[in-house]
C-alpha cells in the first residue's frame, strides 16, 4: 500500500523542527569572552583589560552560555565603589582598540556594556567581526557605529545593550572613538555579548529530513506505476 504525500511531508515537517534557528523563540544567553587585549596600555597593572571580561565589580554573576540575556543585563549593576574592577586606557590615549576573543567560532547578535562613571566613561565606538585577529589586514567587517550613554548614577553603574545583524566570529574589535569629555583617558567597567544559537547548527538534521521525505515519495510513486 502507498503511502500518501501528505504523510511523507507531515513525517519531513516534524524533522524539520530539529533545524529550528534564532529566527525561532529561542533563548539567547549572555556570552563571556576568553580573552581580551588593548592596543594601547593600561593607567596602571590595577586597571587591566581582563578587569574587563572577569565579572568583578557586577553585582551577581553570570553562567556563560547559560543566563538568559536580557534579564542579566537589565538587572546587573557595576559597582563604581572600586574602580580596580575597571579599565582605564594610560594617561593621554582617549581612543584605542579592545579586541575580544572566543576559543570557538561564536554567533552574536548584542554587545552588553557596562560604561565607566561620568566624562571618562566611552562615548563613540565601533565594533568589527575578524576571523584572523588582524585589525589592519582589511579582513574585518563593520557591526556598527554606536553611542554609550554617559553614566552618573552615585556608586552603581546601568548595563545596556547594542544590537546588530547575528554574525559568525572568533574576534571582535571594539574601536573607541571618543569618551565623554575626559581629557587624558577613557574607562570600561565590564563588557559581555549574546550568545545566539548557530542559525545552521542543525543543517545535516534539515538536509536529512528533506532527502529522507523525497526518498519516501518518489519510491511510493514509483511503486504505484509498477503496480
Amino acid at each position: 500500500m502507498k503511502k500518501p504525500l501528505t504523510t511523507t511531508l507531515g513525517i519531513t515537517a516534524a524533522l524539520l523542527t530539529l533545524g529550528r534557528g534564532p529566527a525561532d523563540a529561542v533563548t539567547t544567553t549572555i556570552l563571556q569572552p576568553e580573552r581580551v587585549t588593548s592596543s594601547v596600555d593600561a593607567f596602571s597593572d590595577q586597571f587591566l583589560p581582563i578587569n574587563l571580561i572577569n565579572q568583578s565589580g557586577l553585582s551577581t554573576s553570570y553562567t556563560s552560555r547559560s543566563t538568559e540575556f536580557a534579564n542579566y543585563v537589565a538587572s546587573a549593576t557595576h559597582s563604581r565603589i572600586d574602580a580596580r574592577n575597571s579599565w582605564f586606557s594610560s594617561s593621554g590615549n582617549r581612543t584605542g582598540i579592545l579586541t575580544f576573543e572566543f576559543d570557538n567560532f561564536v554567533t552574536i547578535s548584542a554587545l552588553a556594556l557596562w560604561n565607566e562613571d561620568g566624562e571618562d566613561g566611552i562615548n563613540e565606538f565601533e565594533l568589527f567581526r575578524d576571523t584572523d585577529n588582524n585589525f589592519g589586514n582589511g579582513g574585518t567587517t563593520s557591526l556598527g557605529t554606536f553611542n554609550a550613554t554617559e553614566r552618573d548614577e552615585e556608586g552603581t553603574i546601568s548595563g545596556e545593550t547594542f544590537s546588530f545583524d547575528a554574525t559568525t566570529t572568533r574576534y571582535v574589535h571594539v574601536n573607541i572613538r571618543s569618551n565623554h569629555g575626559h581629557p587624558m583617558l577613557s574607562g570600561i567597567s565590564e563588557i559581555a555579548f549574546k550568545d545566539v544559537p548557530f542559525e545552521f547548527g542543525h543543517l545535516p538534521a534539515i538536509i536529512f529530513a528533506v532527502s529522507l521525505g523525497g526518498i519516501h515519495y518518489f519510491r511510493n510513486k514509483r511503486g504505484s506505476k509498477d503496480k
